[in-house]
């Protein structure tokens, strides 16, 4: 049995995930890495992705984790298939299946907003069409934003990039927030929609709900960059002192 749940992220998108299932689940293990050295990962190539689910799988399988949750969509769309080959001893749940499992069988016009290389691979799209052939989706790629959620940019300079991606999408019912880093701007979005908003949090706590067993022991933090800035990003984004400990991929495996 897995000692801990991983969870694997670029940086404050999979705090986001992690904080609500922390929340959920109060006397569950998770373990989460930001590779915030290698943020962002919108804009790497497949191969580059594959070296870095590598060191990061390796990473979770040298402490015994073995069920690991993706929550980056970047690579649940580029590589999650090819990893899960790769490493046939571990279970790999990727954050795209379970965002759109919260979209509805009702909706009929949908905005995708993904980074660079989530959109390229349209997953998204097809998953929603085979859940709902009627639904209209429509997906746009979003990359300044992950840069400025790390940042911890203005909402002044933040508002200003999203009127620019979004001020022509009207009549969308749906809008799925295809990156685990968007919900940090959910507030600001809705000021430019009002449509329905879908991200990976529900999905990623239906999924540990189904989990025939979820081992319970210490949660632990972990960034690949600089602890310091990630505990003050964490502390004045989600109002929580948070443990980090940093750790470096290139020489744990």
């Amino acid at each position: 049995m897995t000692t801990s749940i991983g969870i694997i992220d670029s940086g404050l998108g999979g705090f986001t995930i992690y904080q609500a299932l922390k929340t959920r689940f109060p006397q569950a293990s998770f373990v989460f890495v930001a590779d915030q050295k290698k943020s962002p990962y919108g804009d790497k190539t497949k191969e580059e992705l594959l070296v870095i689910g590598r060191r990061l799988l390796d990473f979770f399988l040298e402490k015994n984790i073995t069920e690991v949750l993706f929550a980056c969509n970047t690579l649940s769309s580029m590589v999650l298939e090819l990893l899960r080959q790769e490493y046939p001893m571990m279970t790999l749940h990727g954050v795209i299946e379970l965002t759109v499992s919260k979209v509805s069988s009702k909706a009929k016009k949908v905005l995708v907003l993904g980074t660079q290389a989530t959109i390229s691979q349209h997953v998204y799209s097809k998953l929603i069409t085979e859940k709902n052939k009627n639904a209209w989706v429509e997906e746009i790629a979003t990359p300044k934003l992950v840069p400025l959620i790390e940042g911890m940019a203005d909402d002044i300079d933040v508002d200003e990039v999203l009127e620019g991606y979004l001020r022509k999408k009207s009549g969308v019912d749906t809008m799925v927030l295809g990156c685990t880093h968007y919900p940090l701007l959910e507030r600001n979005i809705k000021t430019f929609t009002d449509a329905r908003i879908v991200n990976s949090i529900d999905g990623s706590i239906e999924l540990i709900e189904s989990l025939e067993s979820i081992p319970t022991g210490k949660c632990r933090v972990f960034t690949t960059l600089n602890q310091e800035r990630f505990q003050e990003q964490i502390r004045k984004i989600f109002d929580v002192n948070e443990e980090v400990e940093l750790i470096d991929l290139e020489e744990s495996v």
